[in-house]
């Protein structure tokens, strides 16, 4: 499980997944519930020059 320590506004976080390390920005706002009952998750996958979003 990754645990992150998160505050209001842009962190910064990295992972690995099926050996490639990931890298993104997790933006939070104020307020947020850090006990992560009310994340949503919008991602952008950068993959050989192609850009896909995701939506979760």
């Amino acid at each position: 499980m990754l645990e992150l320590n998160l505050k209001s506004g842009r962190n910064e976080i990295s992972f690995k997944s099926q050996g490639y390390k990931l890298a993104a920005h997790l933006y939070a706002p104020e307020g947020f519930n850090a006990d992560g009952t009310e994340f949503a998750v919008v991602a952008q996958v950068v993959a050989q020059n192609h850009h896909h979003r995701l939506f979760a």
